[in-house]
């Protein structure tokens, strides 16, 4: 078969390779000719590739919330205060939702600045952010989806029912974007080995995704994008992502850390529970 319907858009797709995944399955890929999404055939070998949540070869994980966190709260605190007069700043006190959590360290790290931020994954035992499970009492303004995008298989009704969940003002997300018609097969972020990267994006495909989506696109590096209800100035954004270590530190002093409150806050759930 040399196309099939385009998972987001329903388009006509061309085949443009085929790849061994996981050592072992013979997996066509498909490039989209009107939205431009790159993604796999109908997916068969999920329950092999997610037989450990967090890939074998993932071993950035640490490093990478590292960077997530310094940009989020960058991010954060810059649509919180549209004006851009630093003397003025207010902190992002609205609650954040980090969506497929994973171990729950973005979260932690979040909470330890001073977000309030919460968790939720469906497949994977968090570890680090114990008690700040999201629940339906906590209105979520901003949705947080670092390495999902890449994973899902139909991205528009995923997503769909993620924003009709959740209702979110803002989604960050963080996704590598391709350049040009289609990357070379060495292209690390296919991910062939584990299986679980299946769906590949342009700034084609994401604008016809936040168009879908009723949402404003903006990327502010190829691999960190924003979803946005309110329109806002992509250069003044990215101005400061030039020094992100430097901002970052500026940025963090306008926030207090949870991290204290949180532990008292463990030891009454504790309490509660055991009396």
């Amino acid at each position: 078969m040399n196309s099939k319907a385009c998972n987001l858009c329903n388009s006509t797709t061309n085949l443009i390779f085929s790849s061994l995944i996981l050592n072992k399955y013979e997996v066509k890929y498909y490039r989209c000719s009107s939205c431009e999404l790159i993604h796999t055939e109908p997916v068969y070998w999920i329950e092999e590739a997610y037989s450990s949540s967090i890939a074998l070869t993932d071993t950035g994980i640490i490093l990478r919330n590292e960077v997530n966190k310094q940009r989020i709260i960058i991010a954060l605190t810059l649509l919180n205060n549209l004006s851009f007069t630093f003397s003025k700043f207010k902190p992002y006190n609205f609650n954040v939702l980090d969506y497929g959590a994973g171990y729950g360290i973005l979260v932690r790290m979040l909470r330890d600045i001073g977000i309030n931020a919460y968790w939720y994954d469906k497949y994977t035992q968090n570890l680090f952010a114990r008690g700040f499970e999201h629940n339906e009492d906590i209105r979520i303004n901003c949705l947080l989806a670092f390495e999902l995008f890449e994973h899902l298989e139909y991205p528009l009704e995923e997503l769909t029912k993620l924003i009709n969940s959740f209702k979110p003002d803002t989604i960050i997300f963080s996704t590598l974007l391709y350049e040009g018609s289609c990357p070379n097969k060495d292209w690390w972020y296919y991910s062939f080995e584990t299986g679980q990267h299946i769906s590949f994006y342009n700034q084609t495909t994401l604008n016809k995704l936040a168009e879908i989506l009723d949402y404003n696109y903006y990327s502010i590096l190829p691999d960190f994008h924003v979803f946005s209800k309110t329109p806002f100035d992509t250069l003044k954004i990215q101005k400061y992502f030039k020094n992100i270590e430097g901002h970052f530190v500026k940025f963090s002093n306008l926030y207090y850390s949870k991290t204290f409150n949180d532990h008292l806050l463990m030891k009454e759930l504790l309490k509660n529970k055991f009396n």
